[in-house]
């Protein structure tokens, strides 16, 4: 139990989000359609003995009291979270309020936070540019001049973080060798179905699942070893302008999944290097895309960081 507690509040995304019209989906989506049903059939007993009011407005309190309790004891966010600045957080709260007294009392309410809410979410973008071509908009659309903390595993386990492409040891690198993490993800997995489209199975089973019940058709260790023979074969590393292959494993750490490989270093001249992830860009092309690209510097007698 207390595992399923720690998983269930952890703070480090996994990248994994509900597939579009998939099995859970189409759950969620029959869950919702089913209540509506009931509640269009037993409308006028509802609304006639007042049975809603109360009970929605408890659900969204409660909705919002266990979101903020959860920034507030794992300390995931500041302010830019925090705050009920999203324009549904503000709708609950409003919502919720207006349920449990009168229309009137809901609406005062409304009015008077309304103009702080607008004050507060203009105030909250509002930034001092320091410069003509460098700002906090335009560096994310130049990823090959700026460095992201995120691409380096010192910086990630130290602040509980989360990289969804793939990571290595450090910005400055002592060590001989570069260590490469690849997060194994949805994207990652659709990538390799669009390589070999013999591994897309009929029922996705990505997403939430129990153990111990497997609703997966097919043989997965057969299966799984063609999947990673086929990101061997299509995944490489270039460091500068020097294409790696290197071998792959695939590592764990509890519920969490990821390949991992090893790039001797010790040829390379001291300084700025860029390590990039390439593919090739379909099953019938020997191109090379690039997914991504690290910068990272190499040397040898750097102090590393404590």
């Amino acid at each position: 139990m207390s595992q399923f507690f720690t998983h269930f509040t952890r703070t480090t995304p996994d990248g994994w989000a509900v597939k579009l019209f998939g099995v859970q989906h189409l759950i969620i989506l029959g869950f919702f359609f089913l209540c509506t049903v009931l509640l269009w059939k037993k409308r006028e007993t509802l609304v006639k003995k007042d049975l809603l009011r109360t009970p929605l407005a408890m659900i969204m309190l409660a909705q919002i009291t266990m979101i903020y309790s959860w920034y507030f004891f794992t300390g995931y966010s500041g302010l830019s979270q925090s705050l009920p600045l999203y324009n549904c957080r503000f709708a609950i709260i409003v919502t919720a309020i207006t349920l449990l007294k009168d229309n009137k009392f809901g609406r005062t309410i409304s009015l008077l936070l309304l103009p702080i809410y607008i004050f507060i979410s203009i105030l909250g973008n509002v930034y001092y540019q320091k410069s003509n071509y460098i700002n906090y908009q335009t560096i994310r659309e130049t990823p090959n001049l700026t460095v992201n903390e995120l691409n380096y595993e010192d910086f990630i386990v130290r602040n509980d973080a989360y990289t969804n492409v793939f990571s290595i040891q450090s910005k400055v690198i002592q060590d001989n060798y570069i260590k490469i993490k690849i997060p194994i993800s949805k994207d990652l997995d659709d990538k390799i179905f669009e390589l070999n489209s013999k591994l897309k199975p009929k029922l996705d089973a990505r997403g939430y699942n129990i153990e111990g019940i497997n609703i997966i058709d097919y043989d997965i260790t057969e299966r799984q070893e063609d999947f990673f023979k086929t990101f061997q074969k299509n995944y490489f590393f270039k460091i500068d302008s020097v294409v790696y292959k290197p071998d792959f494993v695939i590592a764990y750490k509890k519920r969490s999944l990821w390949f991992e490989t090893y790039i001797g270093i010790k040829h390379l001249e001291e300084g700025k290097h860029r390590l990039s992830f390439v593919k090739y860009k379909s099953k019938h092309s020997k191109d090379l895309e690039v997914i991504k690209t690290i910068p990272f510097w190499y040397y040898k007698d750097a102090p590393k960081d404590e």
